[in-house]
């Protein structure tokens, strides 16, 4: 019998961190499906990706991986760029 007591608070452990695993997967999920707020920019002649992101890129952002967001956001094959292109900006 005394050995049935000291399994139960084990076993509610068990439980207890299996639970919050599930809790802390299903929350950083949430927080990466969250909508991405963006601004529409459109190109002029000269300017590239590099400048638009450049500029658009928050401080001590990479502005290497601040082009491929915009890259995948706007599903860009290549980085050319033709004036008058509409473009979908990641801000904040």
């Amino acid at each position: 019998m005394a050995a049935s007591t000291h399994v139960l608070p084990s076993r509610w452990l068990i439980l207890f961190i299996a639970l919050m695993s599930v809790f802390l997967l299903l929350s950083s999920r949430v927080q990466a499906d969250q909508p991405v707020v963006v601004s529409e920019h459109v190109v002029v002649a000269g300017e590239t990706l590099w400048s638009i992101s450049a500029d658009a890129a928050g401080p001590g952002v990479d502005v290497r991986a601040f082009i491929q967001s915009v890259r995948s956001l706007n599903e860009l094959d290549s980085a050319v760029l033709v004036p008058g292109q509409r473009l979908l900006i990641p801000s904040g």
